[in-house]
């Protein structure tokens, strides 16, 4: 289903797929350091009353990871 909205989205949890059959183009990707790299954190979301622990990456870590090699 499709989803339309104005203005500021706030999730707890958002699930992207990584799934092969949803992409095209793929291609080897070379950087200096691995994926492997990505430090695992564990962590609780800000607004998450319940405290419930996640663990899991950063998104910045991974942009610090690759960037220069876009």
């Amino acid at each position: 289903k499709d989803l339309t909205a104005k203005g500021k989205i706030e999730a707890m949890i958002f699930n992207a797929t990584s799934d092969l059959r949803k992409k095209t183009n793929i291609k080897d990707y070379k950087c200096e350091k691995s994926i492997l790299d990505l430090p695992i954190k564990s962590f609780e979301y800000i607004n998450d009353e319940t405290h419930t622990k996640y663990i899991g990456c950063i998104a910045q870590d991974l942009q610090e990871i690759c960037r220069n090699y876009q």
